[in-house]
């Protein structure tokens, strides 16, 4: 993949190398170490800022961290999300979280053990059942219909 980045030394657009290395990432304190991929300016070798490659390199470290710390991934806590058909603010009312707490855990951020724990438990829909027993009246009734609906279907 050829790709042109601005080198502030050479003062101009230069092709870059795009490089693998070991690195060391620090995520919720905790030093991960991963192969990132940095950009190297061939015209005085300096190594440049690419935001898509540093976004990339974010993400692999977060990913490591959520495997060994057990966490779901942003992929997994959608699934889950939708496996009741709820949206954001729906799924957040309905487990007392603030909705951008949601949005966030869905595009990105590591989310703490205590919810994590929550989200794995709501995999099996008796769990769903008994929050949404435990919360009537927190949804709209139409939509608390619904939900208990697709339980029922997905005990079944």
């Amino acid at each position: 993949m050829q790709k042109e980045l601005y080198c502030y030394n050479c003062d101009k657009y230069n092709t870059v190398d795009i490089i693998k290395r070991n690195d060391i990432y620090i995520v919720k304190g905790e030093p991960i170490e991963i192969e990132v991929q940095i950009c190297i300016c061939e015209g005085c070798g300096e190594e440049l800022f690419d935001k898509e490659l540093d976004e990339l390199n974010i993400e692999r470290a977060f990913d490591i961290y959520r495997k060994k710390h057990e966490l779901l991934s942003p992929e997994e806590i959608k699934a889950i999300r939708e496996t009741y058909g709820l949206s954001q603010g729906a799924f957040s009312k309905l487990l007392n979280w603030k909705e951008v707490t949601l949005d966030r855990y869905e595009m990105g951020a590591i989310q703490d053990k205590e919810h994590n724990n929550t989200l794995i438990l709501l995999k099996k829909p008796e769990n769903m059942l008994n929050i949404l027993e435990k919360n009537i009246g927190v949804l709209p009734p139409l939509k608390e219909k619904t939900l208990r609906e697709k339980i029922t279907q997905l005990l079944e």
